[in-house]
């Protein structure tokens, strides 16, 4: 049922569940204690309510409008993390494709590099921004495709590599196309990881509110009902609804069997493996 939700979430569906259910199983009976208890206040608690009780509190009405408030932001905090934790895990599988595409240019690269070492002069490395490639993340791996790319687009190419040392070397040429290739696809990748990281951040801040607004909310209508419940004479009911002052969302008797895990342990789906995926192969050949 809550599968797709945080921890914290669940926690507070749950607790949100109970005193709702609460309310409507024992609501009216409370309400009609409470109404009694106030009409037969001697004197009356206002001029009005000695002429007339029916003006008295429609406190089974003030109750379900609460308990519906709850169940609102509720559901609307619930879509809100689903909504979170599904782009969370798009950024994830968006990040999984950039890594194995950074990979597979970083070995292109590699492999060019030593085409180029292997049959011509060691300047020739300098020339053709084929230095070693000392760090492999996307960045420096997509910057350096593009300046391989621009060097092997200059005009006195042609002169500059000149007759190849051997007669069957690989062509320096089509290796560098192919990570010219390798390089645009990786700098798209960056940007859809860079978007999906701005709506993930996005996503956090409107989880964010709409936890504030319900814990809020919580804490107020479940004090409410509490009190209620201890005004009718119902001491057992209100320890179970009473709300925890410690753990914003949750009542005090839920909180303490099944505390809220610290959100730095929370499961973070982008940081799940997908195993659907194999890892694409590394090759440092062009296609």
């Amino acid at each position: 049922m809550f599968a797709k939700l945080s921890k914290e979430v669940i926690n507070r569906k749950k607790d949100a569940t109970f005193v709702i259910s609460s309310i409507q199983q024992h609501g009216p009976g409370v309400s009609t204690v409470v109404r009694d208890l106030l009409a037969s206040t001697e004197p009356p608690p206002s001029p009005t309510l000695e002429e007339d009780s029916s003006f008295l509190p429609d406190v089974e009405g003030v109750l379900n409008a609460l308990g519906q408030r709850v169940d609102h932001l509720s559901e609307s905090l619930s879509e809100t993390d689903q909504v979170l934790r599904s782009e969370l895990a798009t950024l994830g599988r968006l990040r999984r494709d950039r890594d194995n595409l950074a990979e597979t240019t970083a070995a292109q690269i590699v492999g060019l590099r030593r085409i180029v070492q292997g049959n011509y002069p060691e300047a020739m490395l300098d020339a053709l921004a084929l230095q070693a490639l000392e760090e492999r993340d996307p960045f420096t791996v997509q910057h350096r495709a593009v300046a391989i790319q621009i060097a092997f687009n200059r005009d006195d190419l042609a002169l500059l590599l000149g007759p190849e040392t051997f007669e069957d070397a690989p062509d320096p040429e089509s290796y560098a196309a192919a990570v010219g290739e390798s390089g645009t696809e990786l700098e798209t990748a960056l940007e859809n990881v860079r978007n999906a990281e701005r709506q993930v951040e996005l996503l956090r801040q409107s989880k964010h509110q709409a936890m504030e607004e319900y814990d809020e909310t919580f804490l107020r209508s479940a004090r409410i009902f509490e009190d209620l419940c201890r005004l009718a004479g119902q001491d057992e009911l209100a320890e179970k609804v009473r709300p925890s002052t410690s753990s914003p969302g949750r009542t005090d008797q839920s909180s303490s069997s099944d505390p809220d895990p610290d959100p730095s342990n929370d499961p973070d789906p982008s940081n799940e493996p997908d195993p659907s995926n194999e890892p694409d192969p590394v090759t440092s050949s062009p296609n």
